[in-house]
């Protein structure tokens, strides 16, 4: 109807704007009709030379156009996306333990995919809202491990990882077998909870099993604890990629937690406001060929 009326106020005709619409007389004059009814003005009105605006149908020419060019950019399908001229930052949010060579990896790709993108990566603190954060548009997508990710959010599946025990080579544990009592009784370095409410699936385990070891120390980023671990005699308890990534460049050793601590699932998330935008997609994509390329260390 908005089209209808931009043609009558241009043609001042309702057979030529009939004709410009490619619909019956009768269908325009009935527009015309409702339109009256609306608007609450005859709109237009017979003159010498056909019809002629009234100072109502005249005002409304221009909000109308730019209604149309509005309407327009709405139903028109966006332009294909090509990577390798987006320009979009986009925004990762996870977890300071996702291992760092993998995140690397990602940034290697986006930079071959798309060299004009920028990445910005987030820490999902103890105060962080990751999912406020998705739903905002601040983050894109969120990396995690949360045993119950919220089901207003969309996931997919990255890889799984095991918990090993982290410590320094000279440690008096590090070369004895530990059982489950000497595993609980060694002095523990913590993470702080990097989720509000939310407890990390080392804790959820011995809660659940009603277990509790001693943890003398929390550490609020996961990559300062290795450092902690060099000049004492604390123990943490870290993903396998994450404790292996350090063992290689420090003289620390990993041991096995001598508990039935179940796999870790990572995941990524997003929100539904992002989940048909063709960029958005494609940087998952390429996360996930990553992520799921690497798999698991042993």
């Amino acid at each position: 109807m908005l089209r209808v009326l931009h043609h009558l106020l241009v043609e001042g005709s309702v057979s030529r704007a009939a004709r410009r619409l490619n619909q019956s007389q009768p269908a325009v004059s009935s527009a015309l009709r409702r339109l009256r009814e609306i608007t609450g003005d005859q709109l237009l009105v017979r003159g010498r030379g056909g019809m002629t605006p009234t100072e109502r149908g005249a005002a409304l020419l221009e909000p109308v156009k730019l209604a149309l060019e509005q309407l327009e950019v709405i139903v028109t399908p966006p332009a294909q996306f090509e990577a390798n001229v987006c320009k979009r930052e986009f925004n990762i949010g996870s977890p300071d333990y996702l291992d760092a060579r993998s995140v690397g990896e990602v940034l290697a790709r986006m930079q071959a995919g798309a060299p004009s993108a920028q990445v910005n990566l987030h820490s999902m603190g103890a105060s962080a809202s990751y999912a406020g954060a998705l739903e905002s548009g601040e983050m894109d997508v969120v990396i995690g491990n949360w045993p119950n990710p919220p089901d207003s959010l969309r996931t997919t599946a990255l890889f799984q990882d095991h918990m090993v025990l982290l410590m320094r080579k000279t440690h008096p544990l590090a070369e004895q077998v530990l059982d489950a009592d000497a595993y609980l009784n060694a002095a523990h370095l913590a993470p702080t909870p990097y989720s509000v409410g939310q407890r990390g699936v080392v804790d959820m385990y011995l809660a659940r099993e009603r277990m509790r070891r001693n943890v003398v120390a929390h550490v609020p980023y996961f990559n300062m604890a290795p450092y902690l671990l060099l000049g004492t005699d604390m123990v943490f308890t870290a993903p396998a990629r994450f404790a292996e990534h350090y063992a290689s460049f420090l003289p620390l050793v990993i041991r096995p937690v001598p508990l039935d601590i179940p796999p870790i699932p990572y995941y990524l998330l997003w929100h539904d406001r992002t989940h048909h935008s063709a960029e958005c997609r494609w940087f998952r994509e390429q996360i996930v060929a990553v992520l799921r390329r690497s798999g698991p260390m042993h």
